[in-house]
């Protein structure tokens, strides 16, 4: 797992990698190619909730393996001082504070950080951070319901 790329286009969030390690699309196997190395990435926030959902599931082994396959092409980002920046600003602009700040705002901060695009299986969830770009993952746009589903506790 490489760290801290130069520069991120994509960061990946938590319910959008839960679908890609678990349907492994192809289609999007081919798109990630377009891409330099470092260049997509998921956050040190990302990977500890995939890690812990991971040692929650029923078979635990085998859905670390399958994590740490899926994290072998990706760049890792750690939310930095400028990340947290970003985050005390989108949360003022939200209303929150304190303990309000969510995994979910925590990712939006990071993406803004990098000016990368989040890439998520949940848009609705960030619908209302001022700019901040987002896109539906490739391959969800059949699947995604009107309301936003909630991630299973498993991988």
């Amino acid at each position: 797992m490489p760290t801290m790329p130069g520069i991120v286009r994509l960061l990946l969030d938590t319910s959008y990698c839960l679908f890609l390690i678990r349907e492994r699309p192809r289609l999007v196997q081919v798109a990630f190619e377009q891409y330099a190395p470092g260049e997509i990435a998921v956050s040190s926030l990302t990977v500890a909730a995939l890690e812990a959902s991971a040692r929650r599931s029923s078979d635990p082994v085998r859905n670390r393996q399958a994590l740490d396959q899926f994290l072998l092409p990706l760049a890792v980002v750690d939310f930095d001082a400028e990340a947290a920046r970003c985050l005390g600003r989108i949360g003022g602009e939200a209303g929150f504070g304190g303990a309000q700040l969510a995994h979910t705002l925590l990712l939006a901060a990071q993406a803004l950080r990098l000016n990368a695009t989040l890439v998520t299986a949940q848009p609705s969830l960030y619908a209302e951070i001022s700019g901040l770009q987002v896109r539906a993952g490739l391959g969800m746009e059949e699947r995604l319901p009107a309301a936003a589903p909630t991630l299973p506790a498993e991988l």
